[in-house]
């Protein structure tokens, strides 16, 4: 396998990976707001974090992919 095809699979692992991580955080913060004890402000407070770590990995994955298109467009 060429090195650029195994760069492709590694990106598309990858943002299965990140894609697996963003739904999870998504079941997580539905089960924060039924968590009965919880205050609103802790579940509001703890719902921002899950959206943070979230936008964090679409970060990550869009700075993976620069990072290719940048080398294929110098070679």
């Amino acid at each position: 396998m060429q090195s650029q095809e195994l760069v492709y699979r590694a990106l598309y692992d990858f943002n299965l990976t990140q894609l697996s991580i963003v739904a999870a955080l998504e079941d997580m913060a539905a089960l924060v707001e039924k968590v009965a004890y919880l205050s609103p402000e802790v579940v509001d407070s703890l719902k921002r974090h899950l959206e943070t770590v979230g936008r964090n990995c679409d970060r990550s994955c869009d700075s993976m992919y620069s990072l290719v298109n940048v080398k294929a467009t110098s070679d």
